[in-house]
């Protein structure tokens, strides 16, 4: 008779995957009810249907596109009723690093993340399951980085909706992707304003208030990072650093190179 081997182990690596999966429920009730928890992290996504969850003696539906955090040795009461159709994503993990991401991230005190349906979280969920599954060479370090990955992306959107509007503050990071691109091109803040379908006061309010600078020095920053990179490890000059970067005067360059960094270009040289 085959033995059994449970998934339910703590590792002394930096983070590594116990199990993980996807769940179709369709007509069966299933669920867990584990009062003293597992010995590891516990992430729960609810793709489709809702699960229902008693947190603290209070019993709690959460739907499609949440997360529910179970941390080790945590009461873990939860079931998918049979009457709707659910699937979801779980991933077991441990490590010497679970709890310090996770207070990085804002997620360590977290029990349930109420969100829209996020077809990218998703699709994380889903390669992370089938990396681990397949379990090519060098799968676990793979494994790590994917889930690495996929808690930066939960975080992120929890931030967008802590912060109240998250299509706004998808838009400004979109933006500021573009600018990331195109720095050398000087497109005009008017120009940005336009790609965002704002006024261009609407836009440099909205930008700074979600970046935390304004458009015109987050440009000026982007432009002065590539130029201290092109100075430190290049022979160019000043001047063709200046017209790499977007600044055709030279001199113009130099001065506010100085006055925003603290230093003329060849300290940097």
């Amino acid at each position: 008779m085959q033995s059994f081997i449970s998934s339910e182990q703590y590792s002394n690596d930096f983070i590594h995957i116990n199990s993980c999966g996807c769940q179709h429920f369709c007509g069966i009730s299933a669920g867990s009810t584990r009062p003293y928890g597992r010995i590891d992290y516990h992430i729960l996504y609810i793709s489709k249907g809702v699960c229902h969850i008693t947190v603290h003696g209070e019993d709690k539906v959460v739907s499609e596109g949440s997360l529910i955090f179970f941390l080790p040795h945590e009461p873990q009461i939860y079931y998918f009723n049979k009457d709707t159709e659910s699937i979801s994503y779980y991933v077991h993990f441990s490590g010497t690093f679970c709890d310090s991401i996770l207070s990085s991230l804002g997620l360590r005190d977290c029990k349930i993340l109420n969100m829209p349906k996020d077809s990218h979280i998703e699709s994380i969920f889903a390669q992370l399951v089938g990396e681990f599954n397949v379990k090519k060479p060098f799968y676990e370090q793979s494994c790590q980085g994917i889930f690495i990955s996929m808690l930066s992306a939960i975080a992120r959107k929890n931030s967008y909706s802590i912060s109240g509007n998250v299509q706004r503050n998808k838009l400004m990071f979109d933006i500021c992707n573009i600018m990331h691109e195109h720095y050398a091109e000087n497109i005009s803040i008017d120009r940005y304003a336009k790609m965002a379908s704002l006024s261009s006061s609407r836009f440099i309010h909205a930008f700074t208030e979600t970046i935390g600078i304004s458009p015109k020095q987050y440009l000026l920053q982007i432009k002065f990072e590539r130029a201290i990179e092109l100075l430190s490890n290049t022979d160019l000059s000043v001047a063709q650093i200046s017209e790499l970067v977007g600044i055709s005067d030279g001199n113009y360059f130099s001065r506010i190179f100085k006055k925003h960094t603290g230093h003329p270009p060849g300290f940097y040289r």
